[in-house]
Protein backbone atom coordinates (compact mmCIF):
# COMPACT_ATOMS: atom_id res chain seq x y z
CA UNK A 1 0.00 0.00 0.00
CA UNK A 2 1.17 3.57 -0.60
CA UNK A 3 1.63 6.04 2.25
CA UNK A 4 0.49 9.61 1.60
CA UNK A 5 1.57 11.25 4.86
CA UNK A 6 3.11 10.52 8.27
CA UNK A 7 -0.38 10.64 9.75
CA UNK A 8 -1.54 8.06 7.22
CA UNK A 9 1.46 5.87 8.08
CA UNK A 10 0.75 5.94 11.82
CA UNK A 11 -2.92 5.17 11.27
CA UNK A 12 -2.15 2.31 8.90
CA UNK A 13 0.30 0.68 11.31
CA UNK A 14 -2.09 1.00 14.26
CA UNK A 15 -5.01 -0.34 12.22
CA UNK A 16 -2.98 -3.40 11.23
CA UNK A 17 -2.01 -3.97 14.86
CA UNK A 18 -5.67 -3.84 15.88
CA UNK A 19 -6.65 -6.18 13.03
CA UNK A 20 -4.01 -8.71 14.09
CA UNK A 21 -4.89 -8.36 17.78
CA UNK A 22 -1.39 -7.28 18.79
CA UNK A 23 -2.84 -5.52 21.82
CA UNK A 24 -6.40 -6.34 22.92
CA UNK A 25 -6.74 -2.91 24.57
CA UNK A 26 -5.64 -0.97 21.51
CA UNK A 27 -8.14 1.24 19.66
CA UNK A 28 -7.86 4.32 17.45
CA UNK A 29 -8.54 7.70 19.05
CA UNK A 30 -11.72 9.58 18.15
CA UNK A 31 -9.69 12.33 16.52
CA UNK A 32 -6.90 10.82 14.44
CA UNK A 33 -4.50 13.75 14.42
CA UNK A 34 -0.82 13.29 13.72
CA UNK A 35 0.05 14.00 17.34
CA UNK A 36 -2.53 11.64 18.85
CA UNK A 37 -1.61 8.80 16.51
CA UNK A 38 2.11 9.30 17.08
CA UNK A 39 1.66 9.27 20.85
CA UNK A 40 -0.49 6.14 20.69
CA UNK A 41 1.98 4.30 18.46
CA UNK A 42 4.96 5.18 20.65
CA UNK A 43 3.07 4.08 23.73
CA UNK A 44 2.04 0.81 22.11
CA UNK A 45 5.45 -0.25 20.77
CA UNK A 46 7.00 0.31 24.19
CA UNK A 47 4.42 -1.74 26.11
CA UNK A 48 3.65 -4.72 23.87
CA UNK A 49 5.45 -8.00 24.59
CA UNK A 50 6.12 -9.18 21.05
CA UNK A 51 8.29 -7.51 18.43
CA UNK A 52 6.71 -5.55 15.61
CA UNK A 53 8.47 -5.52 12.22
CA UNK A 54 7.64 -2.59 9.95
CA UNK A 55 8.97 -2.77 6.36
CA UNK A 56 8.95 0.40 4.26
CA UNK A 57 9.73 -0.12 0.58
CA UNK A 58 10.98 2.65 -1.75
CA UNK A 59 11.88 4.56 1.40
CA UNK A 60 14.10 6.99 -0.51
CA UNK A 61 10.85 8.50 -1.79
CA UNK A 62 9.82 9.34 1.76
CA UNK A 63 11.01 12.94 1.50
CA UNK A 64 8.35 13.59 -1.15
CA UNK A 65 5.66 12.02 1.04
CA UNK A 66 6.67 13.29 4.49
CA UNK A 67 7.53 16.94 4.02
CA UNK A 68 8.72 17.75 7.57
CA UNK A 69 12.18 16.43 8.43
CA UNK A 70 11.34 16.25 12.14
CA UNK A 71 8.60 13.70 11.34
CA UNK A 72 11.10 11.56 9.43
CA UNK A 73 13.57 11.66 12.33
CA UNK A 74 10.81 10.82 14.82
CA UNK A 75 9.90 7.75 12.79
CA UNK A 76 13.50 6.51 12.61
CA UNK A 77 14.05 7.14 16.32
CA UNK A 78 11.06 5.03 17.39
CA UNK A 79 13.02 1.72 17.43
CA UNK A 80 15.39 3.33 19.98
CA UNK A 81 12.74 4.41 22.47
CA UNK A 82 13.14 2.71 25.88
CA UNK A 83 11.63 -0.81 25.74
CA UNK A 84 10.62 -0.32 22.09
CA UNK A 85 9.66 -3.54 20.29
CA UNK A 86 9.66 -1.90 16.86
CA UNK A 87 12.05 -3.18 14.18
CA UNK A 88 12.10 -0.76 11.25
CA UNK A 89 13.36 -2.03 7.88
CA UNK A 90 13.71 0.44 5.03
CA UNK A 91 14.37 -0.57 1.41
CA UNK A 92 15.93 2.16 -0.74
CA UNK A 93 17.41 2.41 -4.23
CA UNK A 94 19.99 5.05 -3.30
CA UNK A 95 22.99 3.83 -1.31
CA UNK A 96 23.49 7.20 0.42
CA UNK A 97 19.91 7.47 1.70
CA UNK A 98 20.67 7.75 5.44
CA UNK A 99 23.66 10.08 4.96
CA UNK A 100 21.71 12.38 2.62
CA UNK A 101 18.32 12.45 4.32
CA UNK A 102 19.11 11.66 7.96
CA UNK A 103 22.51 13.24 8.76
CA UNK A 104 21.41 14.12 12.30
CA UNK A 105 21.36 10.44 13.22
CA UNK A 106 25.16 10.53 12.95
CA UNK A 107 25.21 12.57 16.17
CA UNK A 108 23.91 9.54 18.05
CA UNK A 109 25.93 6.51 16.91
CA UNK A 110 23.68 4.20 18.88
CA UNK A 111 20.69 5.46 16.84
CA UNK A 112 22.37 5.17 13.47
CA UNK A 113 20.57 2.63 11.24
CA UNK A 114 22.51 -0.43 10.18
CA UNK A 115 23.02 -0.22 6.41
CA UNK A 116 23.20 -3.40 4.31
CA UNK A 117 24.22 -2.72 0.72
CA UNK A 118 23.15 -5.04 -2.08
CA UNK A 119 25.44 -4.38 -5.02
CA UNK A 120 24.16 -4.51 -8.64
CA UNK A 121 24.13 -7.89 -10.33
CA UNK A 122 27.26 -8.79 -12.29
CA UNK A 123 27.22 -10.21 -15.81
CA UNK A 124 27.75 -13.72 -14.42
CA UNK A 125 24.92 -13.28 -11.88
CA UNK A 126 22.53 -12.15 -14.60
CA UNK A 127 23.39 -15.04 -16.93
CA UNK A 128 22.89 -17.52 -14.09
CA UNK A 129 19.48 -16.07 -13.14
CA UNK A 130 18.21 -15.95 -16.73
CA UNK A 131 19.33 -19.52 -17.45
CA UNK A 132 17.67 -20.73 -14.25
CA UNK A 133 14.38 -19.07 -15.27
CA UNK A 134 14.65 -20.42 -18.81
CA UNK A 135 15.25 -23.97 -17.58
CA UNK A 136 11.78 -23.93 -16.01
CA UNK A 137 10.11 -22.46 -19.10
CA UNK A 138 11.88 -24.79 -21.55
CA UNK A 139 10.14 -27.77 -19.97
CA UNK A 140 6.91 -26.39 -21.47
CA UNK A 141 8.51 -26.37 -24.93
CA UNK A 142 9.99 -29.91 -25.00
CA UNK A 143 13.31 -28.54 -23.71
CA UNK A 144 14.04 -26.68 -26.95
CA UNK A 145 16.42 -23.70 -26.76
CA UNK A 146 14.31 -20.53 -26.29
CA UNK A 147 17.13 -17.95 -26.14
CA UNK A 148 20.56 -18.47 -27.65
CA UNK A 149 23.39 -18.37 -25.07
CA UNK A 150 25.15 -15.63 -27.02
CA UNK A 151 22.00 -13.50 -26.94
CA UNK A 152 21.80 -13.95 -23.16
CA UNK A 153 25.45 -12.92 -22.81
CA UNK A 154 24.87 -9.83 -24.95
CA UNK A 155 21.91 -8.67 -22.86
CA UNK A 156 23.68 -9.46 -19.57
CA UNK A 157 26.82 -7.56 -20.61
CA UNK A 158 24.93 -4.43 -21.63
CA UNK A 159 22.73 -4.26 -18.53
CA UNK A 160 25.55 -5.16 -16.12
CA UNK A 161 27.67 -2.33 -17.54
CA UNK A 162 24.80 0.11 -16.95
CA UNK A 163 23.08 -0.61 -13.63
CA UNK A 164 22.81 -4.37 -13.19
CA UNK A 165 19.01 -4.16 -13.01
CA UNK A 166 17.80 -7.76 -13.26
CA UNK A 167 14.23 -6.57 -13.78
CA UNK A 168 15.24 -4.89 -17.04
CA UNK A 169 17.02 -8.05 -18.22
CA UNK A 170 13.98 -10.23 -17.51
CA UNK A 171 11.72 -7.70 -19.21
CA UNK A 172 13.89 -7.68 -22.35
CA UNK A 173 13.98 -11.49 -22.44
CA UNK A 174 10.22 -11.66 -21.93
CA UNK A 175 9.63 -9.24 -24.81
CA UNK A 176 11.92 -11.25 -27.09
CA UNK A 177 10.15 -14.54 -26.30
CA UNK A 178 6.69 -12.98 -26.67
CA UNK A 179 7.70 -11.56 -30.04
CA UNK A 180 8.63 -15.03 -31.33
CA UNK A 181 5.49 -16.56 -29.80
CA UNK A 182 3.30 -14.00 -31.57
CA UNK A 183 5.13 -14.56 -34.83
CA UNK A 184 4.59 -18.31 -34.55
CA UNK A 185 0.92 -17.74 -33.80
CA UNK A 186 0.43 -15.48 -36.81
CA UNK A 187 2.13 -18.03 -39.07
CA UNK A 188 0.28 -21.02 -37.53
CA UNK A 189 3.54 -22.66 -36.43
CA UNK A 190 3.54 -24.97 -33.40
CA UNK A 191 7.15 -24.30 -32.36
CA UNK A 192 8.72 -20.93 -31.67
CA UNK A 193 12.11 -19.85 -33.01
CA UNK A 194 15.12 -19.40 -30.76
CA UNK A 195 15.80 -15.76 -29.85
CA UNK A 196 19.09 -14.87 -31.56
CA UNK A 197 21.59 -12.04 -31.08
CA UNK A 198 20.00 -9.80 -33.70
CA UNK A 199 16.54 -10.10 -32.14
CA UNK A 200 17.90 -9.52 -28.64
CA UNK A 201 19.74 -6.41 -29.82
CA UNK A 202 16.60 -5.12 -31.51
CA UNK A 203 14.50 -5.51 -28.36
CA UNK A 204 17.27 -4.00 -26.23
CA UNK A 205 17.44 -0.90 -28.43
CA UNK A 206 13.67 -0.49 -28.25
CA UNK A 207 13.73 -0.52 -24.47
CA UNK A 208 16.77 1.77 -24.11
CA UNK A 209 16.24 4.61 -23.84
CA UNK A 210 12.58 4.60 -22.84
CA UNK A 211 10.63 7.47 -24.32
CA UNK A 212 8.30 8.99 -21.74
CA UNK A 213 4.95 10.71 -22.07
CA UNK A 214 6.36 14.24 -22.35
CA UNK A 215 6.35 13.58 -26.10
CA UNK A 216 9.81 14.93 -26.85
CA UNK A 217 9.45 14.92 -30.63
CA UNK A 218 13.18 15.50 -31.11
CA UNK A 219 14.12 12.14 -29.56
CA UNK A 220 11.03 9.97 -30.09
CA UNK A 221 11.72 7.35 -32.79
CA UNK A 222 9.98 7.89 -36.13
CA UNK A 223 7.99 4.65 -35.91
CA UNK A 224 6.53 5.64 -32.54
CA UNK A 225 5.53 9.06 -33.86
CA UNK A 226 3.82 7.54 -36.88
CA UNK A 227 1.99 4.99 -34.74
CA UNK A 228 0.71 7.61 -32.29
CA UNK A 229 -0.45 9.81 -35.14
CA UNK A 230 -2.09 6.82 -36.84
CA UNK A 231 -4.10 6.11 -33.68
CA UNK A 232 -5.21 9.75 -33.61
CA UNK A 233 -6.09 9.69 -37.31
CA UNK A 234 -8.24 6.57 -36.80
CA UNK A 235 -9.96 8.29 -33.85
CA UNK A 236 -10.84 11.23 -36.08
CA UNK A 237 -11.93 9.16 -39.09
CA UNK A 238 -13.91 6.47 -37.30
CA UNK A 239 -15.11 8.70 -34.44
CA UNK A 240 -14.29 5.97 -31.92
CA UNK A 241 -11.77 5.83 -29.07
CA UNK A 242 -10.70 2.19 -29.49
CA UNK A 243 -9.33 0.78 -32.75
CA UNK A 244 -8.78 -2.89 -33.51
CA UNK A 245 -5.16 -3.89 -33.97
CA UNK A 246 -5.82 -5.24 -37.48
CA UNK A 247 -7.31 -1.96 -38.73
CA UNK A 248 -4.61 0.08 -37.03
CA UNK A 249 -1.88 -2.10 -38.57
CA UNK A 250 -3.43 -1.73 -42.02
CA UNK A 251 -3.52 2.07 -41.76
CA UNK A 252 -0.06 2.19 -40.14
CA UNK A 253 1.52 0.11 -42.94
CA UNK A 254 -0.07 2.33 -45.58
CA UNK A 255 1.37 5.48 -43.99
CA UNK A 256 4.80 3.92 -43.39
CA UNK A 257 5.23 3.18 -47.10
CA UNK A 258 5.19 6.92 -47.79
CA UNK A 259 8.21 7.32 -45.51
CA UNK A 260 10.08 4.24 -46.83
CA UNK A 261 9.81 2.47 -43.48
CA UNK A 262 7.71 -0.29 -41.98
CA UNK A 263 7.67 -3.10 -39.42
CA UNK A 264 8.59 -6.53 -40.77
CA UNK A 265 5.46 -8.29 -39.55
CA UNK A 266 2.22 -7.89 -37.65
CA UNK A 267 3.82 -9.51 -34.61
CA UNK A 268 6.55 -6.84 -34.66
CA UNK A 269 3.79 -4.24 -34.80
CA UNK A 270 2.29 -5.74 -31.62
CA UNK A 271 5.72 -5.40 -30.00
CA UNK A 272 5.88 -1.73 -31.01
CA UNK A 273 2.42 -1.13 -29.54
CA UNK A 274 3.46 -2.84 -26.30
CA UNK A 275 6.54 -0.62 -26.02
CA UNK A 276 4.43 2.55 -26.37
CA UNK A 277 1.90 1.18 -23.89
CA UNK A 278 4.72 0.64 -21.36
CA UNK A 279 5.57 4.32 -21.77
CA UNK A 280 2.01 5.28 -20.78
CA UNK A 281 0.92 6.70 -24.14
CA UNK A 282 -1.59 4.09 -25.32
CA UNK A 283 -3.64 1.27 -23.80
CA UNK A 284 -3.98 -2.24 -25.23
CA UNK A 285 -7.05 -4.31 -24.36
CA UNK A 286 -6.24 -7.92 -25.15
CA UNK A 287 -8.50 -10.47 -26.82
CA UNK A 288 -8.20 -14.18 -27.65
CA UNK A 289 -7.54 -13.13 -31.23
CA UNK A 290 -4.53 -10.80 -31.36
CA UNK A 291 -5.97 -9.01 -34.39
CA UNK A 292 -8.92 -7.95 -32.27
CA UNK A 293 -6.81 -6.26 -29.61
CA UNK A 294 -8.23 -2.78 -28.94
CA UNK A 295 -5.83 0.20 -29.01
CA UNK A 296 -6.66 3.60 -27.51
CA UNK A 297 -4.79 6.78 -26.54
CA UNK A 298 -4.17 7.34 -22.83
CA UNK A 299 -3.39 11.04 -23.15
CA UNK A 300 -5.50 13.95 -24.30
CA UNK A 301 -6.08 13.76 -28.04
CA UNK A 302 -6.02 17.51 -28.60
CA UNK A 303 -2.71 17.88 -26.76
CA UNK A 304 -1.21 15.03 -28.77
CA UNK A 305 -2.51 16.49 -32.01
CA UNK A 306 -1.00 19.91 -31.30
CA UNK A 307 2.40 18.44 -30.42
CA UNK A 308 2.58 16.07 -33.38
CA UNK A 309 1.53 18.73 -35.87
CA UNK A 310 4.64 20.73 -34.96
CA UNK A 311 6.37 18.57 -37.54
CA UNK A 312 5.41 18.86 -41.17
CA UNK A 313 5.23 15.16 -41.94
CA UNK A 314 2.94 14.53 -38.95
CA UNK A 315 0.62 17.30 -40.03
CA UNK A 316 0.62 15.65 -43.47
CA UNK A 317 -0.54 12.36 -41.96
CA UNK A 318 -3.51 14.02 -40.32
CA UNK A 319 -4.56 15.97 -43.41
CA UNK A 320 -3.37 13.88 -46.39
CA UNK A 321 -6.37 12.44 -48.24
CA UNK A 322 -4.22 9.60 -49.55
CA UNK A 323 -4.34 8.02 -46.10
CA UNK A 324 -8.13 8.21 -45.76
Amino acid sequence: MSIKSIQNLYKTVLSEMILNNIDSNLSLPRRCTKESLQKLLESTITTIKQHLILVLDEIDQIETTIKTSSDIYRLFEMPYLPNSKLILIGIANSLDFTDRLLPRLELKPENKPKVIKFLPYSKEDIISIVKDRLARVQQMYDNCVIIDDRAIMLCASKVASANGDIRKVLDICRRAIEFNEQEAKFNNIDTIKTVNIAQMMKIFNQVNPITNSNLDRNTMPLMQKILLCTVLLCNIEMKIKEISLSKLFEKFSKICKSYSTNVDSESEFVNLCTLIQDNGLIEIKKNKDVRNYKISLKIDEQELKEKLQDETFMADILTNKAYK
